[in-house]
């Protein structure tokens, strides 16, 4: 009597096993999958000039985008950010209107050509915004702190 019931624990075990294994692997491939659907791009100054390090980047549309402002900057006046515009948008204006916004509104105008930022970094911090990737197309970006403008732009690529 006491062989049959460990033959059939056994057995129960045996066939129990690819389910458990099935589910932890599914889990693990979920877990993974999530980690993937988030795109992080990271944005930084070359170090104390008012320029990006990075003047175009590539996003596929319809994703999640985590933008991050990395200021490497060590010199309190180089405060930046990141402000992402529509196609087509005058660049020249959006900046203008910025330094009209002000501080308290961090720099960031009511102004239909704004679609994601970031906050303003200081010097040694970072911000960062999440958004999901518009349509293809190409979206200037700049950082919006008072005559940075000028020379801390670049492009955003949405494709498909």
């Amino acid at each position: 009597m006491k062989y049959n019931q460990v033959f059939y624990s056994l057995l129960g075990m045996l066939l129990l096993l690819p389910l458990i294994l099935f589910s932890r692997e599914s889990a693990a491939q979920a877990a993974k999958g999530k980690g993937e659907d988030v795109q992080v791009i990271v944005i930084r100054p070359v170090k104390n000039e008012m320029k990006y390090e990075t003047t175009e980047f590539t996003v596929k549309a319809g994703t999640k985008v985590k933008l991050i402002m990395e200021n490497v900057a060590d010199i309190e006046a180089m405060q930046h950010n990141v402000v992402i515009l529509k196609p087509g948008s005058n660049i020249q204006e959006v900046g203008m209107a910025a330094i009209t916004a002000g501080e308290s509104k961090g720099y960031i105008p009511e102004h239909q050509a704004v679609m994601f930022y970031t906050a303003i970094a200081q010097a040694g911090e970072k911000t960062e915004v999440e958004f999901i990737a518009p349509p293809p197309g190409d979206y200037p970006y700049l950082c919006s702190f008072p005559g940075h403008f000028a020379l801390m732009k670049g492009v955003m690529h949405s494709v498909e």
